[in-house]
This record gives structure tokens, sequence and C-alpha cells, in this order.
């Protein structure tokens, strides 16, 4: 069992001393398998949880691109802790790594907006960006006081989420029943046969569309009026609680 994708494309190699192995993927994440990982990244593996249904087809095509006999089994969600809401906090700012979130330059503007229109905040980057070295964090002692590289983060703590790309958004859907708010950084593509050889749409492309606000660079006003007028709403949304019975296994 593994939560670690790449078996025997990357360092994570199968057993040289038991040939008989079956080797079964756990998901750490909703996200789409076949977009935002590299195109060998399960086709190893001898089974692969699917926790929806998007999932559960990609793990059919790859398959039939292949020519594997992967079995996929529907399974809920078991990484995330289902914490009772709190909302004690208002606004988590957690962006993807590999995107042009930062190299665009946005992040700065972003936050400086944010101060000013008085908008309580966390910033939670992904490890990958800080490893990356995505961006200089000496560029951001003027929000140091709010930025969190703890290991533990409790998203049922938080009222609203802005990200991009993301799976976090997913998971604030399935724990909040609240839409989150999406800029529509450079599109994150591990595949290099995505657009090739995938036609359907990833749960990240469909999602953003269907049961989220998003907004591109340039419509930050937008974003901060839209924000301020639903901040303190206080409900779960009915778009968001029908997409998750429909197509997730919990």
């Amino acid at each position: 069992y593994s939560t670690t994708p790449g078996l025997n494309s990357t360092i994570f190699k199968k057993s040289i001393f038991s040939k008989n192995s079956k080797y079964i993927y756990i998901q750490h994440s909703p996200v789409s398998l076949v977009m935002a990982y590299d195109k060998k990244a399960f086709t190893e593996f001898n089974a692969i949880q699917t926790i929806n249904s998007f999932q559960y087809r990609e793990v059919k095509q790859i398959n039939s691109l292949y020519s594997k006999k992967i079995k996929p089994f529907k399974s809920k969600y078991k990484f995330l802790k289902y914490n009772k809401k709190q909302h004690n906090k208002n606004l988590l700012i957690a962006p993807t790594w590999k995107t042009d979130f930062y190299s665009s330059g946005f992040y700065l503007i972003f936050f400086h907006k944010l101060i000013d229109k008085n908008i309580n905040f966390e910033f939670r980057p992904h490890y990958m960006s800080l490893k990356n070295k995505e961006f200089d964090i000496r560029n951001l002692d003027f929000i140091k006081n709010k930025i969190d590289i703890s290991p533990t983060l409790k998203l049922s703590d938080y009222k609203n989420l802005v990200s991009d790309w993301s799976g976090i958004y997913i998971e604030f859907l399935i724990l909040n029943k609240r839409k989150p708010y999406l800029f529509n950084s450079k599109k994150k593509i591990l595949n290099s046969d995505y657009n090739l050889n995938f036609g359907m749409k990833s749960i990240e492309e469909y999602t953003r569309d269907k049961i989220c606000f998003t907004y591109n660079f340039d419509q930050l006003d937008l974003f901060i009026t839209d924000f301020k007028n639903k901040e303190n709403e206080d409900y779960e949304n009915q778009d968001v609680n029908k997409f998750l019975i429909k197509n997730f296994y919990i």
C-alpha cells in the first residue's frame, strides 16, 4: 500500500525479492490522475483506490491507453479529518506549485490589496513551492505573521478559501460544502500526453466551471467586491452538495 505515485519510474521501485507482490495505490488527493501527475505515475500499480467518479474513469482510460489491467476500487476518501466545522478563521490562501501564481507577481499585488481592504487572511504556500524557491519568502515580511507553514491543517476552521489549481479546494468543498474562490493561474498539467490522449474533463476543470467562483488575475477588484458581499454568509451550498453526492464515494 502506498500514497506515493511513480512506481518503477522514480526511486520508488518494485521489490526484487518478492516477484509476486501486489502494489495498491491509496489516494492522498482528490485531483485528476491523468492531468496532475506524470503519465507513468500509476501504470505499474495493480490496484488504485478511486474516491470519485472522475478518478474511476481515468483508471479505465489508463488501462486502455497503456494496455494495463489495473483494478480501480471505489472508496471513501480517508485522507481528510472530518472535524466539526468551526469557521473561526476568515480566509485561507493556499495555491498549488508549478503555476504562475508567483512568477507573474500576482501574489504580491493580491496580498497588498487584501491588507488595503482590511480582509483578514492566512497564507499557506505549498511545500514544493518553498522547496523549488518559486518565490522569495523575504519579500513577504509585511505578512510574516500571516504565513502558515505548520505540518498540520484544519480546513474546517476556515470559512473561505482562495486557491488556483490545488486539490485543496476540492477538499474544502468536501468538508465545508461551500464554494471556494479560484484564480485562473497557468493550468497545472504534469502529464505531457494529457491534451493528446485524454478527452474527458478532469475534476479540476469540471468543478471550477460548475461549483466555484473563478477569476482571472486582472479581476482582482471583482473578487474583492464578491468576497465582501459573501464574506459573512454561513451556509452549505446545495450545488456543492449535489455534486458531491453524485460524484464522490462518501
